[in-house]
């Protein structure tokens, strides 16, 4: 296989261009053109009496470019590099820049970062609960019950309302096709995006589903994100032998270390038109997406993840999960004016009514144990100061909650050929109680370390060979053989 140090070589004596050999490291090169040179793909290889040799990868980007570089560079020639030496070199000159912007890219305000409780905001939540209890003629702790309970109550009643209305609305909606209608006469290139976080135990999977990806080689670009220091994961990948296709990304040690600013960083060296990131799409980054003015979409495509096999582990994966709906919408609230500016009241009502359930209802969920203990007789109605007409309508809801969730439950595993789940149905009560546990492990994570995430394991089932894998690619870098539904099976 030719390497793409060979091809750039080959390439620069076809067009009569310095092949780029050692670079050095110009500290002359203003750091402010650090952004022009890392949208462009140019980076600054050699300077040597006043002049400078930009290399690239791709002679277009240099003349596409031609007179910012004369304005900034002066006098300057080209030199033509392989795609690893640019990204090598950039690492060099500008590693600084993209750490930096990967972490404080995003405006402060619209960041996580700094994310504090608000006083004033504590102060009044403060005084409506004390003067709630003191207007009561109930005792402190069941004035307490009482007020957690209706919250609980609403975030039930919105959480059931809001599933009736996407089912129903679901029923008639006709997801996008995942094939094109037509095929467009110039193919766009693609950068896949991939963290990836000790987990050397998935490795030759991935490439195996990688490798059948239907789309020309020549115009795809799959980038794999490393933390520096996760040797495991790297030494895994040493021993494998990548794709042209392929290249290791690894991002330097800094402040935090986070997944979104691993792809923050990445995607500085990206090249393609369309950029996409092989992980599970967030409620933030859909909240985002909408403040920006864009929408989210279905594809008619099915997904396949690895589930966990613990308690401990799924409670651990589903606290970090929830973690991130807390972050969300506390980042986004700091300022409820300017959110229902930005989105519209709509929205701004969909917002609410998909996140305040979804962490209210699993907070406050042990009020609603109580209930059972109720209705065993174990504790009596009038000990809660409960009347019979509001103890039935926390009945009714209870049961109607129940009902929309089995109901979803069942056509969602016939419309998905699982037909054999439907048994197990019953179990999401114990699922739903260890959902509470996991949300207050992701409340305590917050308020204690806000920007650690659990690390969920992954691999456990697979081998760390190719042994049992059935070869239905084509190794090559210039073609691909399209999988059929006979070889899929």
């Amino acid at each position: 296989m030719v390497s793409h140090y060979n091809i750039a070589k080959a390439l620069a004596q076809q067009q009569g261009i310095n092949h780029a050999k050692t670079p050095d490291k110009p500290s002359a090169f203003p750091k402010s053109e650090a952004g022009f040179l890392l949208k462009t793909g140019l980076v600054p290889w050699r300077f040597k009496n006043g002049h400078w040799q930009i290399a690239c990868a791709n002679v277009q980007d240099f003349y596409r470019n031609f007179r910012d570089l004369r304005q900034i560079c002066g006098d300057f020639s080209l030199v033509l590099a392989s795609p690893t030496q640019i990204r090598s070199q950039t690492l060099q000159l500008f590693s600084s820049q993209l750490l930096e912007q990967a972490e404080t890219g995003l405006p402060s305000h619209q960041s996580c970062r700094s994310l504090n409780l608000k006083l004033s905001y504590l102060i009044a939540l403060c005084c409506v609960v004390t003067g709630v209890m003191l207007g009561s003629e109930l005792t402190v702790i069941l004035s307490l019950f009482h007020i957690f309970l209706s919250v609980a109550l609403a975030s039930l009643s919105l959480s059931t309302i809001l599933k009736i209305t996407i089912f129903i609305g679901a029923l008639g909606q006709k997801l996008a096709s995942a094939t094109p209608s037509e095929r467009p006469q110039v193919l766009p290139r693609v950068t896949v995006l991939i963290p990836w976080l000790e987990e050397p135990r998935i490795l030759h999977h991935l490439f195996y589903y990688l490798q059948r990806l239907d789309y020309p080689r020549t115009h795809l670009e799959v980038m794999l994100i490393l933390e520096d220091g996760d040797v495991e994961t790297q030494t895994a990948l040493l021993a494998a032998k990548l794709p042209s296709w392929c290249c290791v990304i690894t991002v330097p040690k800094w402040r935090v270390k986070t997944k979104p600013r691993a792809l923050n960083f990445a995607l500085g060296f990206s090249r393609g038109d369309i950029v996409g990131v092989l992980d599970a799409e967030d409620a933030d980054l859909g909240l985002r997406l909408s403040l920006a003015g864009l929408r989210c979409a279905l594809l008619d495509s099915k997904t396949f993840e690895e589930a966990t096999k613990t308690p401990l582990t799924w409670i651990k994966q589903r606290s970090r999960w929830q973690k991130g709906y807390f972050m969300t919408y506390w980042c986004h609230n700091r300022s409820p004016k300017q959110l229902l500016a930005d989105l519209g009241i709509w929205h701004w009502i969909g917002v609410h009514a998909l996140f305040f359930p979804a962490i209210a209802t699993f907070l406050f969920a042990p009020l609603f144990w109580i209930f059972w203990c109720v209705a065993a007789g174990l504790v009596a109605r009038q000990d809660l100061a409960l009347s019979h007409g509001y103890s039935n309508a926390i009945g009714a809801l209870f049961a109607l909650a129940l009902l929309v969730d089995g109901a979803i439950g069942v056509i969602a595993a016939e419309k998905s050929g699982h037909k054999g789940l439907k048994r197990w149905l019953p179990l999401q009560l114990i699922y739903f109680a260890m959902a509470t546990l996991s949300a207050y492990k992701a409340f305590y994570s917050l308020i204690v370390n806000r920007f650690h995430w659990a690390k969920t394991a992954y691999g456990d089932q697979f081998s760390q060979s190719w042994a049992g894998l059935p070869n239905l690619y084509v190794d090559s870098d210039f073609c691909f053989k399209r999988v059929t539904k006979a070889d899929d099976k």
